[in-house]
């Protein structure tokens, strides 16, 4: 779909309606939805990938920990050499489970593809009820000759990222283990910052990935689709709930960018750097504003509904003169 076909099916549509009727519907809205259960599911699949090198290092560590500390006459480049080999271990157990690119990664590369599609599947199904209204019958995405490119790109990114939180966990285990060993850390202060190490790579990080990476591929599929229809509108849709930021009642009432701030307002994909509240007046952003589209900011669970008024414009005026 291009922007002439896309024009030439709304223009059809609305040809067969009234004056009245044209009028009624020249504005329509249209509340996008977030794809929370998609990223809830992706968080969990990165926490199993990262959970593989844990539960090596968590058992080979639980052999030697206690070993180191029955010994006290053990020299330390011997507890040196041990622990060593543990991270030599790891390390050839991060070739085994990522590869050398997400392609050859096997499993986590059908992962990733998998969640990339079901991403674009939760925007199709929104923009068919969107074309339906716009032109009186569902028009899918799919064959879009922007998508797979924007997979390939995207898959690729979130390999590098998820590869890179296993390897960022052994170089802190590394360091943990060799600074824990030297100060005299207790036995029981080992374990508890290795499971604490651990538990931050498998939670937090992997749902922070999981909700930056959904939020920005949810927001590129927004933009090539906005476009490919001949909109360069949207209007900013926050999730309005406590967790949006610059939200006064909510969790982060003080956050910069607001988030918040420009939420209903009127935007446009080509210039983030301004917005307007009538879709005719274009004003710059505040500094408590975002300078980027929705979703793009880390985190971001802020969405862009089409926008169509100036496209409604032009087609009825055209109408009307050609009546």
């Amino acid at each position: 779909m291009n922007p002439s076909e896309f024009r030439l099916f709304v223009k059809l549509y609305r040809q067969q309606h009234t004056k009245a009727w044209r009028v009624k519907n020249s504005n329509p809205t249209f509340k996008m939805l977030y794809p929370f259960a998609i990223e809830e599911t992706y968080a969990k699949d990165i926490s199993a990938y990262q959970q593989k090198i844990v539960d090596l290092a968590i058992s080979r560590l639980s052999v030697v920990i206690p070993k180191l500390y029955r010994k006290d006459d053990l020299r330390e480049d011997a507890d040196t050499d041990e622990l060593e080999q543990i991270l030599n271990e790891l390390e050839q157990q991060l070739a085994l489970v990522y590869g050398t690119t997400y392609v050859s990664s096997g499993a986590l590369g059908q992962m990733l593809e998998h969640v990339a599609e079901k991403v674009f599947g939760f925007e199709n199904l929104q923009y068919l009820k969107i074309t339906k209204v716009m032109t009186g019958m569902p028009l899918s995405m799919s064959g879009a000759s922007w998508w797979p490119a924007m997979k390939a790109n995207w898959e690729a990114t979130n390999y590098q990222l998820i590869k890179s939180l296993s390897k960022e966990y052994v170089g802190k285990l590394n360091t943990m283990l060799m600074t824990g060993w030297q100060s005299g850390w207790s036995q029981q202060e080992m374990k508890e910052a290795i499971q604490g190490l651990s538990d931050k790579i498998t939670g937090y990080r992997a749902e922070l990935i999981a909700r930056d990476q959904v939020g920005k591929l949810n927001s590129f599929i927004a933009r090539e689709q906005d476009l490919s229809y001949g909109s360069d509108g949207y209007i900013w849709q926050s999730s309005r709930d406590e967790a949006v930021r610059g939200n006064p009642r909510g969790k982060y009432p003080k956050a910069v960018p607001s988030h918040w701030a420009i939420d209903y307002a009127i935007c446009r994909w080509s210039n983030s750097t301004i917005y307007s509240t009538d879709g005719r007046t274009w004003l710059p952003r505040t500094a408590l504003m975002p300078m980027v589209a929705p979703g793009i900011e880390i985190c971001c669970r802020c969405n862009a509904s089409p926008y169509f008024l100036p496209l409604l414009s032009e087609i009825d005026k055209e109408i009307e003169e050609e009546a």
